[in-house]
């Protein structure tokens, strides 16, 4: 005799065996796009100071982010309205790292503000292995927009400092 609850897991396991390949085909067009992971990890020396006004689902969210551009490392710290630490995203060869304990409170998305960040300023020349960019980068004299429709934002970038060594 079967167990008539049986049929709905047999159901259950045989759709999640058939959405596992289309998510892990599709994986490169999720978070890793649009996460900034694209940046030039092996540029020289460079300290920007970027003001930063993301708009997202309506919503649009201002704040300044500096970024040290090290050989193999980038570090992102987003300021709070008083200048001190929101957040801070380190970016090396082993991937990106986030420590939002403030910045989520005030709404800041650092993944999302780093990858404008990168296609402004940081990008490396696109590489064979990497996924079609959707991001729209322009510049102006009021900065520079990048909007990413892929990612769900569109944002203005202007540059208070840019040092480089």
């Amino acid at each position: 005799m079967r167990d008539c609850r049986s049929r709905p897991l047999a159901r259950l396991r045989a759709l999640v065996l058939a959405i596992a390949p289309a998510l892990v085909c599709c994986q490169h067009l999720g978070r890793a796009a649009c996460s900034g992971e694209i940046a030039d990890l092996a540029s020289a020396p460079r300290l920007l100071h970027v003001r930063v006004e993301l708009v997202r689902d309506g919503r649009e969210r201002r704040h300044e982010v500096r970024v040290q551009v090290e050989p193999g490392r980038i570090t992102a710290v987003g300021l709070t309205p008083l200048g001190t630490s929101a957040y801070t995203l380190t970016h090396d060869p082993g991937g990106i790292q986030v420590d939002n304990r403030i910045g989520r409170h005030l709404g800041y998305e650092p993944r999302r503000v780093y990858d404008a960040i990168v296609h402004a300023y940081l990008a490396r020349p696109p590489q064979p292995d990497d996924p079609p960019s959707t991001a729209s980068v322009t510049g102006s004299e009021d900065g520079v927009r990048v909007a990413n429709e892929r990612c769900g934002y569109r944002a203005r970038l202007v540059a208070i400092s840019d040092e480089r060594s």
